[in-house]
């Protein structure tokens, strides 16, 4: 099959209003700079749906300052490659004018945006929400899939859906990692090579911690000062907050249970890293 690109929104439209009939959508939202984490999407929403879309639309919204935003990798031809080689049917890529032709109306998020990711990037989830709102709202999927790695970026946009999307049956989906362990990311090309080299103690410690809690230690605090003293030997990093957070919800747990997830962020090379883990027995 061929994956076909459209980027103008009505066309797209158009062309997906023509697939309607009996047909379960999947739709993996995107910015683009694909690598395999959204390759695993792609296949899951392969595997499960007759019409899977992929957008990809770098989002102005979400970044915190307008150099963030022009250095991102905007790889339209290799990101389209990698759609057809995962037998994605369409990919939509519009521009900002036209997929807010009469401007962007800002949503208003819930108190699960507030803190961690929320706090440290005022306005991320605010424009994260506001456009996969405007994307859904297009291609209206019975499936969207999602990465765990952005454990609070799904928490806010099941929120959002609960409230305006209902349809759509949000698909968690495996973080996918490299051989070291660190979390796949678009971010990770930023990394210098020492950089790289450090980065997967995150990961480490994230699991340090769940070993710890299989040995019998349930307070959050002393698992979070493990990993803190584990992080503290990256030369130059900055541990932006580590928490453990009661199962998928953002409320922090008081004692760790199966199921409870550890969330973690920090900075290399001032690149912010973002992870997270479940609390799980083996």
């Amino acid at each position: 099959m061929t994956t076909i690109l459209f980027t103008d929104t009505h066309q797209f439209a158009d062309w997906l209003a023509t697939k309607r009939d009996s047909t379960i959508v999947g739709f993996v939202p995107t910015m683009g700079a694909l690598h395999e984490g959204h390759g695993s999407l792609f296949e899951l929403a392969r595997s499960q749906c007759d019409l899977v879309i992929a957008s990809i639309y770098v989002n102005n919204l979400q970044f915190n300052s307008s150099s963030d935003f022009d250095r991102y990798p905007r790889t339209l031809d290799e990101d389209v490659a990698m759609c057809q080689s995962r037998s994605v049917d369409a990919v939509w890529a519009p521009s900002q004018l036209d997929l807010f032709p009469d401007g962007q109306q800002l949503l208003t998020t819930g108190e699960n945006a507030l803190e961690y990711e929320g706090r440290d990037r005022p306005g991320h989830f605010v424009g994260v929400a506001t456009v996969v709102d405007r994307l859904l709202s297009i291609v209206a999927p019975d499936r969207m899939y999602l990465g765990a790695k952005d454990h609070q970026q799904i928490s806010v946009i099941t929120s959002m859906c609960g409230q305006l999307h209902q349809y759509v049956n949000i698909v968690r989906c495996p973080t996918i990692r490299e051989h070291d362990g660190l979390a796949i990311s678009s971010r990770n090309r930023f990394l210098t090579q020492h950089g790289r080299s450090q980065a997967p103690i995150i990961s480490l410690a994230l699991q340090h911690m769940i070993d710890t809690w299989r040995a019998g230690e349930t307070e959050p605090t002393t698992l979070i000062a493990q990993a803190t003293s584990e992080l503290q030997n990256i030369n130059g990093a900055t541990v932006h907050y580590i928490a453990v957070l009661d199962g998928h919800e953002m409320q922090l747990t008081m004692s760790v249970k199966q199921g409870d997830t550890a969330i973690i962020a920090v900075s290399i090379d001032n690149v912010r890293l973002i992870d997270n883990m479940q609390f799980v027995n083996v």
